[in-house]
């Protein structure tokens, strides 16, 4: 009986994620909730298409920017064919949501767009929207980016953590984030060095980073095997803090935050919800790597 349930589940979810990539393969879409906004409001942005790999990611940016222009992007985890982002309200002017699929195969190239607007005060708005670098390791365009005002030669993890809850929820998710950060960094051969504080030890020229999970909700294996994508999203946000080791001054601070695709998800048994530290690792790895100045 169990078999034959198990059977009729995988070709549910089959049907489901077939459907789910002959609609969106052929054709990617971005659109916001609305098309004008008042000053303060979350931007809710719905995405199709994608192609699933680590380098899809949306971005907004202003009206009429250049192509190259990353703004305030955010990577899709792994898997991801559709879904929804949030991002924080910039100041009143017309911007555009960009959707960048496949990028370090096809580069700058916009898969799909969608224009929007923000109207009212700017008085209580935190401006949102810098224009930071998308990590792209293959690519030799000249990246229009914001990056740190200081070049580091090292990088030492002060590390992640997160609240006693998620800890015992998750006990190796934010140990395996953080290594996985490390080994990103590790692999792209940009700094002299990488490594996690040692107690005691004085850094120079060193940019410091400490990590903490805001959010995280990981599927399990028994929600995702008996009802699929009905289980929901995994999702995580990680709030980045960096300092100047030598002046302690904070130089830079940053909220990153994904989640997968359910269904995805479902078709893998999984796999995309067990790998969701690791590749959160990997997007906070590239994004180190994209703000530490070429010289």
């Amino acid at each position: 009986m169990i078999r034959k349930c198990r059977m009729f589940f995988l070709v549910a979810m089959g049907v489901l994620f077939s459907g789910s990539i002959l609609c969106h393969a052929s054709l990617g879409e971005v659109k916001t909730d609305k098309e004008v906004y008042q000053g303060g409001e979350t931007i809710k942005v719905t995405y199709s298409g994608a192609s699933g790999l680590d380098s899809d990611w949306i971005c907004i940016v202003p009206a009429a920017s250049p192509e190259t222009d990353a703004g305030n992007y955010k990577y899709l985890l792994r898997g991801s064919n559709v879904g929804t982002l949030t991002f924080d309200p910039p100041v009143p002017g017309k911007y555009e949501v960009r959707a960048y699929y496949n990028y370090h195969k096809v580069g700058y190239v916009v898969a799909a767009r969608a224009a929007f607007s923000v109207t009212g005060d700017t008085g209580n708005i935190k401006e949102a929207g810098r224009k930071e670098s998308v990590p792209n390791e293959s690519s030799e365009q000249s990246l229009q980016i914001q990056q740190l005002t200081k070049k580091y030669t090292k990088v030492v993890f002060q590390g992640f953590t997160a609240d006693s809850q998620t800890m015992t929820d998750y006990p190796t998710a934010v140990s395996e984030c953080e290594s996985s950060a490390i080994s990103s960094i590790l692999s792209k051969k940009i700094f002299d060095y990488v490594e996690k504080e040692k107690d005691g030890a004085r850094y120079n020229n060193a940019l410091l980073v400490k990590g903490t999970v805001v959010n995280m909700r990981i599927v399990s294996f028994g929600a995702r095997f008996w009802i699929g994508a009905m289980a929901g999203s995994s999702d995580m946000s990680v709030k980045l803090t960096f300092r100047d080791a030598d002046s302690g001054t904070v130089v830079n601070e940053k909220l990153i935050s994904s989640a997968n695709n359910p269904f995805g998800a479902a078709w893998t048994l999984g796999s995309n919800d067990r790998s969701l530290p690791e590749d959160m690792g990997r997007i906070i790895g590239e994004y180190i790597a994209a703000i530490n100045p070429a010289k």
